[in-house]
C-alpha cells in the first residue's frame, strides 16, 4: 500500500520517469566499464593501438596537438574519421559539400584521414569496420545513432576531448546527459573543471581527467607566422593599421549568446568607413543556418558577400585559426569559448553582451569578469577606438589574472593526454 502510494506520488509530481531514467542510465555506465575493461585486456597485449579522432566539423578541431603526439609515439596509429553533421534546413546536396570541405582540410594537411561518412549514398559508417581501438570525440551532440557512444564503446574504448572551453552555464549538456555517464574518459581543462565535474555530474569525476587543453599548445610553439597571406592589409604596407577578429556565436536560442542581430549592420559600416582596420570575420559554424530562423536568406547572403567584398575584410571559417588570433591585435566576441582561448595573446577582448544570455559557469564568469562589455553599438563604437585604435588596454593586468584557469601554464596537453593513455594501456 505504501509502495503504490509513493508510485502515485512520484508520477503525480513528475520524478517516476526521471528516476526510471536515472536507474537505466545509471545500469548502462555500469555494463559500459565492464566492457571497457575487456577492451583494455585486449588492447594491453597489442604492439599498436588504432586511434580515430570523429570530427564533423574541422572549425571545432582541437585536437592537433594530441594527435602529433600520439603520431610521434611508436605504439599509436591516429586516424581522423570525417563524419558528417545534419543542420536543420541543411539540403542533402549542402551537406555532401560541407562533407568535402571537411575532408580536405585534413587531407591538404598531411593527415590519415577515414570515411566516416558516404557523401554519394547520403548513409554514415559504422566505426567498428575501422577497427578502433580508440575513439575520440569533440562532441556529444549531431551525431547519427551508429556513431553514439552506447554504440560504439561496444568496440572501442571512447574519449571525449571538448572542442571549446566548458564554461557556459548549461549543466544539462554538459553534466546530465547519457553521453558522459558511458564516456571512457573526459579529458577537461583544469583541475578546476575537473572539480565542477565531480560536484555537478552524477558518475562525478570518476571518468574526467584534466591535463590542460590541447587547443592552447600552440602557444607553446615558437615559429614564423606568414601574416600577409592571413589578412587583407600588410602591416609593412600599411603600418599602424588594426587587425580585429569578429567572432559572432549562433546561439539566440537556450544559451542566447548571439549579439548578431543588433550590431552586424554596424560591423560592416565600420569596416567600410574605417579603411585602416583590417577584419576578419570567424563565425560560428552554424551561425548562418541559424540565421536562416531570423533574417531572410536573401538578406544573410547579400551580408556575406558585401563582408567579402570588402578591400580590409575576410571570412575564415575553419578550424586552424590560431595563427589569425596571435597576429591579430583585438578580438570583438560574443562566444564563450574564445574568451579563453584567445586570453593568452594578452590582447584586448571586447566581449558583446545579449541581456537574455544563460550566462556562465564559476569559470566562465571569473574569464569575463575582467573583459570590455559591450551592450550597443554606441559602447561598441566607443571601445574599438579607445582600446584598440587608441590602444588603451586598461583592463589588461586584471584579465590576465585567469590565466591559470586555463591549466598549468607552459604544460603540455597533448603530449600529457598521450603519456596518460600510453601509461593506462601499458602491457
Amino acid at each position: 500500500m505504501i509502495k503504490k502510494a509513493l508510485r502515485g506520488f512520484l508520477g503525480a509530481v513528475g520524478l517516476l520517469p526521471w528516476i526510471r531514467r536515472n536507474i537505466q542510465w545509471r545500469l548502462m555506465a555500469r555494463a559500459m566499464r565492464r566492457r571497457y575493461a575487456v577492451h583494455i585486456a585486449r588492447i594491453r597485449r597489442q604492439k599498436t593501438i588504432r586511434t580515430l579522432f570523429l570530427v564533423s566539423e574541422n572549425s571545432k578541431w582541437c585536437a592537433q596537438s594530441l594527435y602529433d603526439a600520439l603520431e610521434a609515439d611508436g605504439r599509436f596509429q591516429p586516424f581522423i574519421v570525417t563524419a558528417s553533421i545534419f543542420r536543420p534546413g541543411q539540403t542533402a546536396p549542402e551537406r555532401a559539400a560541407e562533407y568535402e570541405v571537411n575532408r580536405r582540410f585534413f587531407t591538404e594537411r598531411g593527415m590519415r584521414v577515414l570515411d566516416g561518412f558516404d557523401a554519394a549514398r547520403g548513409e554514415d559508417i559504422d566505426l567498428q569496420g575501422l577497427g578502433p581501438d580508440i575513439v575520440f570525440y569533440q562532441q556529444p551532440w549531431g551525431l547519427s545513432p551508429i556513431h553514439a557512444v552506447d554504440n560504439v564503446g561496444r568496440f572501442a574504448l571512447t574519449c571525449y576531448l571538448p572542442y571549446g572551453l566548458q564554461t557556459s552555464n548549461f549543466d544539462n549538456v554538459h553534466y546530465h546527459i547519457l553521453f558522459q555517464r558511458l564516456i571512457w574518459r573526459t579529458f577537461t581543462f583544469s583541475q578546476a573543471s575537473k572539480d565542477m565535474f565531480r560536484r555537478k555530474a552524477p558518475e562525478g569525476d570518476r571518468n574526467v581527467e584534466a591535463f590542460g587543453y590541447p587547443k592552447l599548445d600552440v602557444y607553446l610553439e615558437d615559429r614564423r607566422i606568414d601574416d600577409g597571406a592571413i589578412w587583407s592589409l600588410s602591416k609593412a604596407a600599411a603600418p599602424g593599421i588594426k587587425r580585429i577578429i569578429w567572432a559572432p556565436h549562433h546561439a539566440f536560442d537556450d544559451l542566447c549568446y548571439a549579439t548578431f542581430l543588433w550590431n552586424y549592420r554596424f560591423f560592416l559600416d565600420y569596416a567600410r568607413a574605417h579603411p585602416r582596420t583590417d577584419w576578419i570575420l570567424k563565425p560560428h559554424p552554424r551561425l548562418r543556418f541559424a540565421l536562416r530562423e531570423h533574417l531572410a536568406a536573401d538578406e544573410v547572403d547579400d551580408f556575406f558577400r558585401q563582408w567579402a567584398q570588402l578591400p580590409n575584410a575576410r571570412i575564415y571559417e575553419l578550424g586552424d585559426y590560431f595563427d589569425i588570433m596571435r597576429t591579430s591585435d583585438a578580438m570583438i566576441t560574443d562566444c564563450g569559448s574564445f574568451l579563453g582561448e584567445y586570453l593568452p595573446t594578452g590582447k584586448p577582448i571586447l566581449h558583446l553582451i545579449n541581456p537574455a544570455s544563460l550566462g556562465f559557469n564559476e569559470i566562465g564568469r571569473l574569464i569575463a569578469k575582467d573583459l570590455y562589455r559591450i551592450h550597443d553599438t554606441a559602447e561598441l563604437d566607443k571601445m574599438i577606438q579607445r582600446v584598440i585604435i587608441e590602444g588603451d588596454d586598461f583592463l589588461k593586468a586584471a584579465r590576465m589574472q585567469a590565466l591559470s584557469l586555463l591549466g598549468t601554464p607552459g604544460r603540455h596537453a597533448g603530449r600529457e593526454i598521450a603519456r596518460f593513455l600510453r601509461s593506462a594501456l601499458a602491457a
